[in-house]
């Protein structure tokens, strides 16, 4: 009787292993759309649109106030941050 040796014997190369298979991979949900203006931040709109939104805004602001002395400045912050608040 031949004597068994203890080194691994060798395969045949051409022998492929199987590879475990793998689950598809869903596709991400489509983002949802957002209508018009929504969709662009501040920064991709046009400077003179932007200053002319919040000035029409600040109209408002100050025509809901009755156009008080002094509330200028107070009315075109409110109007900015309403207009970015949109925008985002």
């Amino acid at each position: 009787m031949p004597a068994k040796s203890s080194k691994p014997s060798k395969k045949n190369p051409s022998t492929k292993q199987e590879l475990p298979k793998t689950p598809p991979v869903e596709a991400a949900p489509a983002p949802k759309k957002t209508p018009g203006i929504l969709k662009k931040k501040s920064r991709e709109i046009p400077p003179e649109k932007h200053h002319r939104m919040i000035a029409e805004a600040a109209y408002f602001i100050a025509e809901r106030h009755g156009f008080s002395d002094g509330r200028h400045e107070r009315d075109w912050y409110e109007a900015e941050k309403i207009i970015s608040q949109s925008l985002d």
